[in-house]
């Protein structure tokens, strides 16, 4: 597959209870043309160390600034059903709308 079709997908939890639902979708989106690292693959490879993660991630933008440049935001600290829910009116408000990402990105 072509480098510039295989990208890569860093996961992350904020707590120990959510590691479990991190793993069931690592698992479930690692694919050949995407490679799906969690925080712990980095200190088991030796290619990056925490220390130099967390400095990565310090200069990222905040949560803050990601939210207001969001089209939509779907809040996953909710039961699975409140968060099936807001991913069903984010499709709904789609419906109908020119998409241009398609023809942007990959065409």
């Amino acid at each position: 597959m072509p480098a510039q079709y295989h990208k890569q997908l860093f996961l992350s939890a904020v707590s120990d209870e959510f590691k479990s639902y991190r793993d069931l979708l690592a698992s479930d989106l690692n694919r050949p043309e995407l490679s799906v690292k969690v925080q712990e693959d980095f200190v088991v490879s030796g290619g990056m160390t925490l220390e130099k993660l967390e400095q990565m991630l310090s200069r990222q933008m905040s949560e803050a600034d990601k939210r207001a440049r969001a089209d939509f935001v779907v809040d996953t600290g909710g039961t699975f059903d409140d968060t099936h829910a807001q991913v069903d009116i984010v499709i709904e408000s789609l419906k109908g709308q020119q998409g241009t990402a398609f023809a942007k990105f990959w065409a």
